[in-house]
């Protein structure tokens, strides 16, 4: 203390008793800790410590990086969000003044900022950056959500098993299965939308070829009346652009219908009861396909709305499985085993993957094979490996995938298909999995 001010670097903070003022907060000094709101954190020269990571106080503001954020009581304002100071967290033991760290127990580490609320910074700041071992090959999150739900699911199981002997705080079981949940139904949701939406496509064209049987009827009738080629007799029935042909597009049909209704109201004497001609019907085509339009637009927008809420809790899976992997490494040793419990590989020493269990084959098109197989522990890719019978002397490797299925072309039609499928990830390649063999459709 230098009299009433607290010397931090070139930065002097008013000392109220046992208060530090920061701008116009005030912060409980207690002994040789700083005080935000249940959360001790040393000072050491002109940085506040927390854990392993380094911050610049400057003035009423923490530098990160080059990133200042507000304190505010005991939350840090950025932009206009507010982040609780780490409550949940194990607190380092704090310092206040020049001396040396003592009983310092380390901070998590993340690579983002995240807090309670789980909103994370824009800029992450140089002091938050993952431990070693963090983002290791065989430890990424992976991007096919078939492959997403099934490291979700050996997560949730890791979590069930482990969470209350590891620590687990901020990723837990009930945490991991509701995202899991969340992104099977958001998806089972967008599958129907589809299909609603598919339903509605179908409608309206069958809808449509019946209003352009309608409309080629009506052209037969008028043929007669005015004539095969188009002249003025024909500008008032609406046929558009100088042609007395059925015009090629849904909207120059449906346009055409609500002329047709004007042309043979006006003029009742040309109306063919017989071959559905008249005015009344239509109205009918106009009405039906415009309906049709309209029930295909709303599906669109449902589809899409659907398709948000797929997105959004797709994202949301892979940020909860993004933050476990995080926080599994404040928690485990990097050659702790109980990383296999989660699906993942041991930082330290990282394990090629399982073997692919099972191998299903589909007959597609012709030609065509579709080989699908459950996710292997560790793997972050799939090489599948084919054998035509009386062609091909071994395996031939084709292109890696991501996902769990994969479409194998080029065959004939009657040839016999062998597929292996063998995983794999940066630390090296599993067994191949089981032999599966089809005719190829």
């Amino acid at each position: 203390m230098v009299k009433d001010y607290l010397l931090v670097g070139g930065n002097r903070f008013v000392a109220l008793k046992d208060y530090l003022l920061v701008g116009e907060n005030r912060f409980v000094v207690v002994k040789d800790y700083l005080l935000m709101g249940e959360n001790r954190f040393v000072v050491v020269k002109d940085y506040l410590l927390v854990g392993g990571n380094r911050f610049a106080v400057l003035k009423d503001y923490l530098l990160v990086g080059g990133n200042r954020f507000l304190v505010l009581k005991d939350y840090l304002l950025v932009g206009e969000n507010r982040f609780t100071v780490l409550k949940d967290y194990r607190p380092a033991r704090c310092l206040v003044g020049h001396g040396t760290k003592e009983n310092v127990e380390p901070m998590p580490n993340y690579e983002t900022a995240f807090y309670d609320s789980g909103v994370f910074y824009d800029t992450p700041g140089t002091g938050n950056q993952p431990k070693k071992g963090t983002h290791m090959a065989g430890n990424r999150v992976p991007n096919g959500e078939n492959e997403l739900l099934a490291l979700g699911e050996d997560m949730a199981d890791g979590c069930h098993n482990h969470e209350v002997d590891i620590g687990l705080k901020h990723n837990k079981e009930v945490d991991m299965r509701a995202a899991l949940t969340a992104l099977r139904n958001a998806e089972a949701g967008f599958t129907t939308a589809r299909g609603n939406r598919q339903d509605a496509m179908d409608a309206l064209h069958a809808t449509d070829a019946t209003v352009t049987a309608f409309l080629a009827a009506t052209r037969s009738v008028l043929i007669r009346l005015l004539g095969n080629r188009w002249s003025s007799a024909w500008l008032p029935t609406g046929f558009p652009d100088l042609s007395t042909a059925v015009p090629a597009t849904q909207e120059k049909r449906l346009n055409l219908c609500a002329s047709l209704k004007i042309y043979f109201t006006n003029i009742p004497a040309q109306e063919v009861a017989a071959m559905g001609v008249t005015a009344a019907n239509a109205e009918t085509q106009f009405q039906a396909l415009s309906t049709g339009r309209d029930v295909l637009g709303t599906k669109d927008e449902l589809q899409t709305t659907a398709k948000q809420a797929r997105d959004t809790a797709y994202n949301n899976l892979r940020k909860r499985e993004h933050d476990l992997i995080n926080e599994l490494a404040t928690l485990l040793a990097d050659d702790d085993g109980r990383w296999h419990a989660f699906g993942l590989s041991m930082p330290a020493d990282p394990n090629a993957p399982e073997s692919v269990a099972s191998v299903t084959l589909t007959p597609g098109a012709a030609g065509k094979i579709v080989a699908d197989w459950p996710r292997a522990v560790r793997a972050t890719r799939y090489r599948p490996f084919v054998q035509v019978v009386g062609v091909d002397t071994d395996f031939v490797a084709r292109d890696a995938v991501h996902d769990l299925t994969v479409n194998l072309t080029g065959f004939t039609t009657g040839q016999t298909v062998k597929v292996q499928i063998v995983a794999a990830n940066d630390a090296g390649e599993a067994l191949p999995s089981p032999t599966q063999q089809i005719v190829a459709p």
